[in-house]
């Protein structure tokens, strides 16, 4: 079979799922073994995809595991993967691609070499990075096509500059500009345009969570303390390690947010936080004073929203509409 790479940069002619690799019940249980022995996840022989590949045309109604937004961004762009689009190398195409260490890790997790075999089936079809350099290398200058960009910032409200008080007008403002410029950018690829589309309401989500909900604590300094139980009814997602990605993304705006086990068993076996057992802080990173100040507008402001919108609080938060202090 010749070699030949999906969007991304997989190697589908290698891949074990690939429809051409993935034919007996035989296949199946390899592949279904392999996987959670070298990468840690199972999915049940009956259950794995003869991958059409995704460089496969939607026309022909390819069967892949998901259609991700890599392969959605390539479609837009027009180009056969991500090695023929100015924009690469990008963010999303180098997260979902194992890096060089990754046999190594594994191997030393095993306490054993991989076989050769096994590793070019299990391990180096997904090192797309790779391949696409290889790709990129092969090709003119003249195959590269110009990427198409995207903006990924929300409409919002104009700030009412006739908000009385110029202390609290100049707070007011900065809390507008966090809400309103939070994971937001004017020129990105297509893919990071569906990501930051599905994580900014979470992040908003959270916020305003700690403005409508959270109590104000003076022990140990100033800040918004939620717990568990108020947390899980927010429908965020509850992964640690995505919680933690949100945490860095919020201090970047001067939002500090912190989880304050109180017992041994607040992840599940898996990473996820349980339903109790934690705290959730938040506050801002200013001196004391100007903290406290800012906290006590954000829990106005959240306030103010929903007894004028109730339900429909959040949507009004998300556009960082402030007319409510009118």
């Amino acid at each position: 079979m010749d070699s030949f790479y999906s969007r991304c940069g997989f190697s589908c002619s290698n891949c074990a799922s690939y429809c051409e690799n993935l034919k007996t019940l035989e296949d199946r249980e390899l592949c279904s073994s392999s996987w959670f022995k070298y990468l840690g996840f199972r999915i049940k022989p009956e259950k794995l995809i003869a991958c059409s590949g995704c460089s496969t045309p939607d026309k022909e109604k390819p069967n892949l595991y998901i259609n991700c937004k890599v392969r959605k961004c390539a479609n837009i762009n027009e180009v056969p993967n991500c090695g023929y689009c100015s924009g690469f190398p990008c963010e999303d195409s180098s997260n979902i691609s194992f890096d060089a260490d990754k046999r190594k890790k594994i191997e030393e997790k095993l306490g054993y070499p991989m076989p050769e075999n096994d590793y070019l089936k299990y391990v180096e079809s997904y090192e797309g990075v790779k391949h696409l350099h290889g790709i990129r290398a092969s090709i003119s200058e003249d195959d590269i096509i110009e990427m198409k960009t995207f903006s990924a910032a929300p409409k919002t409200a104009a700030f009412p500059e006739k908000i009385s008080g110029t202390g609290k007008r100049q707070m007011l403002k900065e809390i507008y500009g966090i809400i309103a410029d939070l994971d937001s950018v004017k020129k990105t690829t297509y893919a990071r345009k569906l990501v930051l589309g599905k994580r900014r309401p979470n992040l908003l989500r959270l916020l305003f969570m700690f403005g409508l909900h959270g109590e104000t604590v003076s022990s140990g300094g100033i800040y918004l303390l939620v717990d568990s139980e108020t947390y899980s009814k927010q429908k965020i997602i509850s992964y640690h390690h995505v919680v933690l990605e949100y945490f860095s993304i919020l201090s970047k705006s001067g939002v500090v947010c912190k989880i304050i086990p109180e017992n041994d068993g607040w992840l599940t076996p898996k990473g996820g936080l349980r339903r109790s057992g934690w705290k959730m802080s938040m506050k801002f990173n200013r001196d004391e004073h100007e903290n406290l100040e800012m906290i006590i507008l954000l829990k106005d402001y959240a306030d103010r929203l929903y007894d004028a919108h109730g339900k429909n609080a959040l949507r009004y938060f998300s556009r960082a509409d402030m007319n409510v202090f009118m």
